[in-house]
């Protein structure tokens, strides 16, 4: 009697070794901190689901398996499907034979791209045939095989469809309406002006543009007359300025408005500096 009690404390102690070193993967694997790809992410955290679910059963070989391929996963290393040969002994010639070809398509359709381009359904179709694979092993749960297979063969199926190709990417728009303002009954370019008119001058160049209109406003302080002036001496000012980048000056078409068009309405005798401008408009021939 205490022999038989000896040897059953003894398979009782195994019995525990093995199921804390099962939970001590499980664990490691749920704290693991993803730093991989989108593609190592997902296949660790659907390794980590399936190593979850083997541990209900308990199946302890197959609950540590799936939590070292889930913190391989979460550290950038994943592994690659497991291959049938590996449990040869427990498969069919025909169930070996069709896990193998279907470890071939699937191999195939990860290495087109698709752990970069459709990440989670890559992982899935991995996960879900080791899955297979692992069910069609042990042959005890038939639903379980059939499930496994199912999710693969979906998840297959859609990483064996073309990756469409990315969105052609929109031409750059050209703006045609330019602001530069001025310091008040001043005509001086200032430096923030002066930039803005370098992007003038080379959009002209660069572009189909063909004419530049400058208009000179004011402000409503001072004469309506001398504001009038005023407006044109700030248009010539972006004229010459423009000149002096390169843009031709039979090109430039200068307009003086004085203190009509006001960019923001005032009074009379008002000095605001956004109604003290040039508009700088880019047209094409014909336009």
């Amino acid at each position: 009697m205490s022999r038989i009690l000896s040897v059953a404390a003894l398979l009782l102690a195994m019995l525990t070794s093995t199921a804390c070193t099962y939970e001590k993967y499980l664990d490691e694997a749920a704290s693991a901190q993803p730093r991989g790809t989108a593609f190592d992410n997902a296949l660790a955290r659907d390794y980590l689901a399936m190593a979850k679910s083997e541990s209900t059963y308990p199946d302890y070989k197959d609950t540590e398996t799936f939590a070292r391929r889930s913190m391989a996963a979460a550290q950038g290393k994943p592994t690659l499907p497991d291959e049938p040969k590996l449990r040869g002994s427990f498969l069919s010639s025909d169930a070996s034979g069709e896990l193998t070809q279907a470890r071939q398509r699937l191999v195939t359709a990860l290495d087109r791209n698709n752990r970069t381009a459709r990440p989670d359904v890559a992982a899935r179709a991995q996960v879900m045939y080791d899955c297979w694979l692992e069910q069609q092993a042990e042959n005890l749960q038939p639903d379980h095989i059939a499930a496994c297979k199912k999710q693969f063969m979906t998840a297959l199926a859609e990483l064996e469809k073309p990756i469409a190709p990315p969105p052609a990417p929109k031409a750059a728009v050209v703006p045609d309406r330019f602001l530069v303002f001025f310091d008040w009954n001043k005509a001086v370019i200032t430096p923030e002006a002066r930039q803005i008119i370098t992007n003038v001058a080379e959009d002209f160049k660069k572009t189909g543009f063909s004419r530049i209109i400058a208009v000179g406003h004011t402000d409503t302080s001072g004469s309506a007359a001398y504001n009038m002036r005023l407006s044109v001496r700030r248009a010539d000012a972006v004229k010459a300025e423009l000149v002096r980048l390169g843009v031709p000056a039979g090109t430039i078409t200068t307009i003086g408005r004085g203190q009509e068009d006001l960019l923001v309405p005032t009074p009379d005798n008002v000095r605001e500096p956004k109604n003290r401008r040039v508009e700088i408009k880019l047209e094409k021939s014909g336009s």
